[in-house]
């Protein structure tokens, strides 16, 4: 049996078993089963008691079992998230040949991260598929691994970092430097230097009124001594008997 990760690469867990259709309560035993039907995947979810009483003669691709967890409510809309999480959905679900090398390095760096939790792998030929369960939702997650090398690894990882670069939030551009106009600079030296130059010479009308000042007070006052004017006579009558 040929797996092909064109059918289906993630279903979420479900929220009650399978057979049963009990639902589960928080801390319930659960085991999964993954299965090829009808041309496609199929994860089964059962109890316990389901698990124990199923077709032992149908084996399951993969089956893994945990404790059940109620799913998280869903997180309000993201005015923009494009990280490595939702990159690899949006590849998943175009799914791209193209694109398998770097499917694979975002899954490993999401397994790194605790979100994605290998479950199994599985051998298919020359082709090996990654079983993965994201830790936050309980979804399966199908990866293919394809075999790279330790020289391919550094070009794939470049590729990522650029998709990752140029999906993520836009910043904000930062503002060019203003432009200095040299006729506007030249202007505004001249009139600087025309201001100073202004406030450095003496006021003409200060050295008018100053040099008028002086010559008023410089005319001599018509004024005779006193000693002067009494002696005068008194020669004249000596000289006359």
């Amino acid at each position: 049996m040929a797996l092909n990760l064109n059918d289906w690469n993630i279903q979420s867990r479900a929220r009650q078993c399978a057979v049963t259709g009990r639902p589960f309560n928080e801390g319930d035993p659960v085991h999964s089963a993954l299965y090829w039907k009808d041309g496609a995947y199929l994860r089964i979810d059962m109890s316990e008691e389901a698990w124990n009483q199923r077709n032992d003669n149908i084996a399951p691709i993969s089956s893994w079992k945990f404790a059940y967890e109620p799913p998280p409510p869903p997180p309000p809309e993201p005015l923009k998230k494009d990280d490595a999480e939702s990159l690899l959905r949006r590849m998943m679900e175009e799914n791209e040949p193209s694109k398998l090398n770097a499917r694979y390095i975002l899954a490993l760096m999401l397994e790194r991260k605790r979100i994605l939790k290998m479950l199994d792998r599985k051998k298919n030929g020359a082709d090996t598929i990654l079983i993965y369960e994201h830790t936050p939702t309980g979804e399966t997650w199908l990866i293919q691994d394809p075999h790279l090398k330790l020289a391919e690894l550094e070009p794939v990882q470049n590729e990522v970092a650029a998709l990752l670069h140029t999906t993520g939030p836009v910043h904000e551009p930062t503002p060019a430097p203003v432009q200095e106009d040299p006729t506007f600079d030249s202007a505004q030296s001249a009139a600087s230097e025309q201001s100073s130059t202004e406030s450095e010479a003496p006021d003409s009308s200060s050295e008018e009124s100053s040099a008028e000042a002086p010559a008023e007070s410089s005319e001599p006052t018509a004024s005779a001594e006193p000693g002067e004017t009494e002696s005068a006579p008194e020669s004249e009558n000596q000289q006359n008997p």
